[in-house]
């Protein structure tokens, strides 16, 4: 690749060659920078070209593997808008490692359901259901599993998620139904309104929610 210009502001817009250029920088702020630029909430075309790029994908994966934690922690975020399957892989990597941080590991759930892909869907599910995964690992697949509209999924597990032992789980159903659209949300929202384990500001949500909703 030739020498590429890079705009290193952060406002500043660049192109597909000029990213890769910025992402293979020694300096691992700039490496950082450039993976800043994929979750811009911006509808310019330029960030949803990177976004779309096939070569674009494949540096974010290899970044998982930087040397610099920071700039591993945001190639994880990253993968939340950029979806490339070669990340499967080292997403369950990363959440089965014992030494990975939970916030990393919640990270790692969420691109793992931005990928849509059925490997990815087949982990969330062992991740939900797993009493060896941390708590916040199985709220954040849970919920998950609602955005991407697992129904059928989440109607065999809807027993099991409403007697769990953590009022965590059952509140991160209910979320997962209401994400689903499924109308039993309704239902589980009239129980937990009511949970003494539940924290007050959400069974007032719960209760709004009913209200608001026929």
């Amino acid at each position: 690749m030739g020498e590429v210009s890079l705009n290193t502001e952060d406002g500043g817009s660049i192109g597909e060659a000029a990213w890769i250029q910025m992402s293979r920088h020694p300096d691992d702020m700039m490496r950082f920078r450039a993976l800043v630029k994929l979750l811009w909430d911006d509808e310019s075309e330029y960030v949803e070209n990177l976004r779309t790029s096939r070569e674009v994908a494949q540096r974010v994966v290899a970044l998982l593997d930087d040397p610099s934690p920071k700039v591993r922690g945001m190639a994880i975020l990253a993968l939340g808008r950029v979806r490339s399957t070669a990340s499967i892989p080292k997403l369950i990597s990363i959440l089965r490692h014992p030494d990975e941080t939970i916030p990393a590991k919640v990270m790692a759930v969420a691109a793992l359901a931005n990928q849509r892909h059925p490997d990815s869907v087949r982990v969330l599910r062992y991740l939900a259901t797993s009493p060896k995964a941390p708590l916040e690992v199985r709220e954040s697949s849970l919920r998950a599993l609602g955005e991407l509209g697992d129904t059928v999924w989440l109607r065999k597990q809807m027993r099991r998620f409403r007697a769990a032992t953590y009022w965590e789980l059952r509140w991160a159903l209910a979320q997962a139904l209401m994400y689903a659209g499924m109308e039993e949300c309704r239902d589980l929202l009239r129980e937990l309104q009511n949970d003494p384990e539940i924290p007050e500001d959400l069974r007032s949500f719960a209760r709004r929610h009913l209200r608001a909703t026929p």
